[in-house]
């Protein structure tokens, strides 16, 4: 039997009977509860968005090298953490009487503060003990006064979260914050910290700038980024800029690009797999603080248009139109290359004409290639004053060399279709001829492979075969709208193709 071709990400729009569709995986947009996964150095996450942060502590949850002054036989620990990917991780392996992770931070003489900090002890030795403290300094950095949080003498207890709050005398005007393992004899004490929080609670104070880093996003292939867009509520003094880097293995990186300061920016970055951005915010009125709302990273590419079908055997004449969201360099020459997910044998193209920003290759003729999903790779064609463009659209192509018999076609119209009562293109008819009387039988997958709908089963076929599809299950159901693989079967032969069910 021959093999049904599934495939879940296949983006599939019709125009003027041809298949358009955007470059794997972009744009790619960040929101709301997205910017929970990223890594915040002076900003917080919401649901609304990303702000700076009311914690004056910067790097308060150890997520990069920076920030804290490290003591001897401290690590930044990756394996054990209250939250994020990193911890500030003490071992002492000699007898030391303090062993802290420091830093000194601005405070407002007459405010009070409110403190926090989570700790986790390992084995701890005699007489051992962890805190965090704060010193406060005068403007000659003398210590005049300490707030201490409690002791913890116990080996081996988990993650605890103790509290500070103090009020800053009119001679102090910044404080050390500290968080210390105290060993006076023994060896071999261990502590960790995590998620350190100062906040002013005098007044609505907003530290003065601060990052935020995405996750990374993985495009699949060697790729080219368009333009990096944001929206932001920016008050009068506050100010949001951003920054890219790129990879091609996800741990090997780039520096940052040069700054963006405008949304709508050309991403810099050289193409590689893997992108990801920082944000970086400033406030000059400690009340106030930027919100970011969203971001988004498109695709210089703006889709293919595949005329006359997407849906190929070999010997087909197939023409490209490979449309671009940038002026593009008309004097490059963008290569296509057809890549099939079976077998070895691929097939390119370089030979066109540009009209406008969009490049319409010459028609070419498929050979030798093997049944099923295959993608098309971009290389070549270059933006005007920016970087080649690398893009790859997984799985947009279908090569199904089989046929019911010979001269026999096979169809959906209209296709797509929308039955949701307007009176319109209610319906799609599948309509095909077989030459030689046959045994059919015709059914509707979902994109997971999972069977939808039977229009027929097992029935004795000849000549003009027409059959409706009304985008109902087998229990009357309305279908959701998407993209619908059809299989039409006689005797021991398969056709598969596609119907989209719209609104």
């Amino acid at each position: 039997m021959k093999r049904i071709y599934l495939k879940i990400d296949l983006t599939l729009i019709l125009l003027f009977a041809a298949y358009s569709c955007s470059a794997g995986g972009l744009p790619w947009k960040q929101s709301g509860s997205d910017f929970s996964t990223g890594v915040l150095d002076g900003t917080s996450a919401s649901p609304e968005g990303v702000t700076l942060s009311k914690n004056l502590v910067k790097n308060s949850s150890f997520e990069n090298n920076s920030g804290w002054t490290v003591p001897s036989g401290g690590v930044w620990d990756s394996t054990v953490k209250h939250s994020g990917l990193y911890s500030g991780k003490t071992e002492n392996s000699q007898q030391q009487d303090w062993n802290n992770w420091e830093q000194i931070i601005d405070v407002i003489p007459g405010h009070s503060y409110s403190a926090s900090c989570w700790i986790k002890t390992g084995q701890l030795a005699n007489g051992a003990g962890v805190a965090f403290f704060f010193h406060h300094l005068d403007s000659s950095n003398t210590i005049i006064s300490q707030s201490w949080g409690p002791y913890i003498y116990a080996s081996n207890q988990d993650w605890t979260r103790y509290t500070i709050s103090f009020a800053v005398a009119s001679n102090i005007v910044r404080v050390r914050l500290g968080c210390s393992v105290y060993q006076p004899s023994g060896k071999g004490s261990t502590a960790w910290f995590d998620d350190v929080y100062l906040e002013d609670i005098t007044q609505n104070v907003y530290v003065s700038e601060g990052t935020f880093e995405s996750t990374i996003f993985d495009c699949g292939n060697k790729t080219t980024y368009g333009r990096i867009f944001w929206k932001a509520d920016i008050p009068s003094g506050c100010t949001i800029t951003f920054n890219t880097r790129t990879s091609p293995d996800g741990s090997t990186w780039s520096a940052w690009s040069d700054t963006y300061t405008t949304s709508g920016s050309l991403i810099k970055s050289l193409p590689q797999r893997y992108i990801q951005y920082r944000a970086n915010f400033y406030t000059t009125d400690s009340s106030r603080t930027p919100l970011l709302k969203e971001v988004s990273i498109t695709s210089p590419l703006a889709g293919i248009t595949v005329r006359p079908s997407y849906n190929i055997k070999n010997g087909d004449a197939l023409s490209f139109a490979i449309n671009f969201n940038e002026t593009m360099d008309q004097t490059s020459k963008c290569t296509i290359t057809i890549v099939p997910e079976v077998g070895t044998n691929t097939q390119s193209i370089s030979t066109g004409t540009w009209s406008g920003n969009t490049f319409i290759s010459n028609p070419v003729n498929f050979v030798s290639l093997v049944n099923g999903f295959a993608s098309v790779q971009i290389r070549g064609a270059k933006i005007q004053g920016g970087n080649e463009v690398f893009a790859t659209m997984p799985g947009i192509l279908l090569i199904d060399n089989d046929s019911i018999g010979p001269g026999d076609k096979i169809e959906f119209f209209p296709n797509p279709f929308s039955p949701n009562g307007d009176g319109r293109a209610e319906e799609a008819r599948l309509m095909f001829t077989i030459s030689q009387p046959a045994n059919l039988t015709a059914r509707i997958y979902n994109l997971k492979g999972t069977l939808v709908r039977t229009l027929v089963e097992n029935e004795e076929k000849y000549g003009n075969v027409s059959l409706t599809w009304d985008g109902k299950d087998e229990k009357g159901e309305m279908c959701p709208v998407g993209l619908y693989i059809f299989q039409v079967k006689t005797g021991n032969t398969v056709k598969t193709g596609t119907v989209v069910l719209t609104k």
